[in-house]
């Protein structure tokens, strides 16, 4: 790819807002299917090329293990 095919790609930003599962009453085991699903799509959209990252925001404040 040169550099210019690379600056016209577009990107795109998908931001999701969601509470944390176990705020609403949602379990880990509830979870697991959501959480496959996903996976299997981000996959999907990475093996075809149309996915460069994913990346999980974490609240403020939050210190890595």
């Amino acid at each position: 790819m040169t550099s210019q095919e690379k600056g016209s790609l577009l990107r795109y930003a998908l931001l999701r807002n969601d509470p944390e599962p176990a705020d609403v009453g949602i379990t880990e085991e509830d979870m697991e299917p959501t959480r496959a699903a996903f996976g299997a799509h981000a996959k999907s959209l990475h093996d075809s090329g149309v996915l460069v990252s994913v990346g999980i925001l974490q609240p403020a404040g939050h210190r890595p293990r």
